[in-house]
């Protein structure tokens, strides 16, 4: 029971350090750079997973990955990734924009990113504990 609760905080915390730079540059490409919204957030959950294998395989599920069933989990949470950012902006829009001194889509973005994170993660763990960084013999776990 330790093990599990001690890999489940190594992936939140690998998660923090993931969705930060996820977060970071799907910002930075909607707010300075007026990417659309989908491309930032492609390009920033790009960026993220590229982290998420490296840091998952090594330290938390210490298990080499399966490329195709990580590209698999990865391509399903980007999905609804992008499905809820664009969903919750909409719905969060009329709520925000009569507070906000900067372009309204910004602040509904930022608040649909925080929601969708709490799913992808979820989607995220399950797939790579169950399909990606399974450990079949002994001597995979050393």
């Amino acid at each position: 029971m330790k093990a599990h609760i001690t890999t489940l905080v190594k992936f939140g915390l690998f998660g923090v350090v993931n969705t930060a730079i996820d977060w970071l540059v799907s910002v930075l490409l909607v707010a300075l750079a007026h990417a659309p919204e989908w491309l930032a957030t492609a390009l920033g959950y790009c960026c993220g997973i590229a982290c998420s294998y490296l840091l998952n395989g090594r330290f938390t599920f210490k298990a080499r990955g399966r490329v195709p069933q990580f590209i698999a989990v990865n391509a399903v949470s980007l999905a609804v990734s992008i499905g809820l950012a664009k969903l919750f902006s909409e719905i969060l829009h009329p709520f925000t924009a009569p507070i906000l001194t900067f372009k309204p889509s910004t602040l509904d973005y930022m608040l649909s990113k925080a929601i969708t994170v709490c799913v992808t993660m979820a989607i995220n763990f399950i797939g790579y504990r169950k399909f990606v960084f399974v450990v079949t013999t002994k001597t995979e776990r050393d």
